[in-house]
């Protein structure tokens, strides 16, 4: 058995980032579609609460890519960091402030907002199920 030494070669490893690639998209389809139906059909303090919450989707997104690397690089460098987990960590609190920041300004209406960062939540269900559908379809061509 020979053993891929570059990981981009690794046909999971570019799945993964097809995946994420696929992620980040879908999440950019429903931003802009909810926040274009929001508009539309209520008001544009909720549209603009829930495209505010869906930026901060991504923030968060970037931000658990980028913590949980380190985490994971320091962990198999040195047998751990916690100064990693807790960065990782941090972004909790720093979420809470910003929701709570929010809240008590009253700059958009709070439930939008949670909605807005409800598109990962989202975005995941459909790759979820892209995936149980064309694993059916690569099984059924076998």
């Amino acid at each position: 058995m020979s053993e891929v030494s570059n990981p981009s070669e690794n046909p999971e490893v570019k799945s993964d980032k097809s995946s994420v690639t696929r992620l980040v998209y879908v999440m950019l389809w429903i931003l802009a579609f909810g926040t274009l139906g929001i508009w539309f059909f209520a008001d544009m303090r909720n549209a603009l609460g829930f495209l505010f919450g869906g930026l901060i989707a991504f923030v968060n997104l970037y931000w658990i890519r980028a913590t949980l690397h380190s985490v994971f690089e320091k962990i198999t460098e040195d047998g751990g960091s916690r100064i990693s987990i807790l960065r990782h960590s941090l972004r909790y609190a720093a979420l809470g402030a910003i929701i709570f920041g929010v809240y008590q300004t009253e700059l958009v209406p709070i439930t939008p907002v949670f909605f807005g960062l409800a598109i990962f939540a989202f975005a995941v269900v459909f790759e979820g199920v892209f995936q149980l559908i064309s694993t059916f379809f690569r099984h059924e061509e076998s």
